[in-house]
């Protein structure tokens, strides 16, 4: 689907077809990018371009600021742990707006139930979204607090966003140690277990040091 060329001073009935048909060929270019983004960050093929990182490549080669690498990371990263949701999307049953809604709240076990709330309209979708979010926030000895109406879905635990500011040799021995480890396979693609299986192996690594008699 393309979007309508534009002509000025057209009927009401075909401006408002024609920007209506623009917005779903936008949406459907907005997946489309997602999902062409993460076979780029998926696969690492930012290094065929010369580049160390996605975040590299997103800001010189896409031209993109670093919010909206940050979007498209995230957005790729959830789609990559709801597999029902990025076929989905790639089959254009969901469209992109709601698949943004979704990946904030759905885990692998609730996706399924997210997919089915999503066939309705995006205005019950958001409703729905927002009810879980309030609901994993609430303190169950604040009753009060509760939504008038349980969530569709079950709340999971909300995120917690972990950032560290790197120099650029950190960032360059980072790199450097990834691509090692992407060649001997078996790596996470996903940055957050990357950094808990290294603190995994680190501490086990101390472990059995302490446990040495020393001679």
């Amino acid at each position: 689907m393309s979007a309508v060329s534009y002509v000025p001073d057209q009927p009401a009935a075909k401006v408002h077809a024609s920007l209506k048909h623009s917005l779903a060929a936008m949406d459907t270019a907005h997946q489309c990018a997602v999902l062409w983004f993460g076979e780029i960050m998926r696969r690492g093929l930012f290094r065929d371009f010369g580049h160390s990182s996605i975040n590299q490549y997103a800001i010189v080669k896409l031209g993109f600021s670093k919010s909206r690498t940050d979007d498209f990371i995230r957005l790729a990263q959830q789609l990559e742990k709801l597999p029902a949701v990025r076929e989905a999307v790639a089959s254009g049953e969901l469209g992109y707006t709601k698949a943004r809604e979704i990946v904030g709240v759905a885990t692998p076990e609730t996706q399924d139930t997210w997919l089915r709330v999503a066939k309705g309209t995006r205005k019950d979708l958001v409703r729905e979204v927002k009810k879980a979010k309030r609901a994993a926030k609430v303190d169950p000895a604040q009753g009060e607090l509760l939504p008038v109406s349980a969530p569709v879905v079950a709340p999971r635990e909300l995120p917690v966003r972990f950032q560290v500011d790197l120099t650029p040799e950190q960032e360059a021995r980072r790199s450097a140690m990834v691509e090692r480890l992407h060649k001997l396979g078996g790596v996470p693609n996903d940055r957050a277990e990357l950094m808990l299986e290294a603190l995994a192996a680190l501490l086990e690594t101390k472990e059995l040091q302490s446990q040495k008699c020393p001679l």
